[in-house]
């Protein structure tokens, strides 16, 4: 009874495009190894971690960008995101730190993480 449950379950997995024979036999269950896969845009990135020390306007008054600075270092980061220039302003009144990830070459932002 047991085998043919085996049988059931194998043909489903292949049923649905997978190879059941791949999965090894465990007690605890299979835990596959997750591999992330990375968007093409996020294969080479780049971290600079710092406090916003300014925010940057256009003649309009419309957010362009921020500079982040680490004591060492200074970086500008160009956005005309309204959320990003609403997060940047926050975190220029209220001290805390970003960090800001960019891809590679094309020097975008990806992510922006808050810290506190």
């Amino acid at each position: 009874m047991l085998l043919r449950y085996i049988g059931q379950i194998a043909g489903r997995v292949d049923g649905l495009g997978g190879d059941s024979n791949a999965i090894p036999p465990s007690l605890l269950g299979y835990l596959p190894t997750h591999v992330p896969v990375l968007r093409p845009c996020e294969e080479d990135l780049r971290e600079f971690t710092g406090k916003v020390c300014e925010v940057l306007f256009d003649c309009f008054g419309d957010f362009t960008g921020f500079v982040l600075d680490d004591c060492c270092e200074r970086r500008t980061y160009e956005s005309r995101e309204r959320q990003i220039g609403n997060l940047v302003l926050r975190a220029l009144k209220e001290g805390f730190t970003i960090m800001a990830v960019t891809a590679g070459k094309s020097g975008r932002i990806v992510r922006l993480v808050a810290k506190g």
